[in-house]
């Protein structure tokens, strides 16, 4: 996954190429298709369950590629650190403003979420690789003792 995002970082528009897949790709393409099925074959995901995994990672990484590409602002654009901290304390202030009653967790986390949500999304990179890592391992543990996960 960290491969994928330097890969896709290195080359601007090979992004907007994969979600506009059609089957008519390159080598490459299907060379790391399969070498990630091979990956997932191997730990023991079933062959139609590890190409749904691909497909869905596929979707959630490009989909985070591109909400950090859509932070991407020309120098104009870019707030500089006294705006940014001028929008996480309004954005707290807006969440302390919310009734304590009906938003509890909100108001106690008014800091850290205005905090987090106003961050460079790069900065969670490692816990989106960590939560898709630790998912995979957990369906994988359910797919061999043959049990079928809670429903969603």
């Amino acid at each position: 996954m960290v491969n994928y995002k330097e890969q896709m970082d290195a080359n601007p528009l090979a992004l907007p190429l994969s979600i506009a897949y059609n089957g008519e790709n390159p080598v490459a393409f299907w060379r790391m298709l399969e070498g990630l099925l091979a990956i997932l074959l191997d730990a023991g995901f079933a062959r139609r369950q590890a190409i749904v995994l691909i497909r869905v990672i596929s979707n959630l990484l490009a989909g985070y590629l591109l909400l950090l590409r859509s932070d991407t602002l020309t120098d104009a654009e870019r707030l500089d650190p006294r705006q940014i901290d001028l929008l996480r304390r309004r954005m707290e202030l807006i969440q302390l403003s919310l009734p304590r009653d009906e938003y509890p967790n909100l108001v106690e986390s008014a800091a850290d979420l205005a905090d987090v949500w106003l961050s460079d999304p790069d900065r969670w990179w490692r816990e989106t690789v960590d939560l898709i890592t630790f998912g995979l391992e957990r369906m994988l543990d359910i797919s061999k003792a043959g049990t079928e996960p809670p429903p969603s």
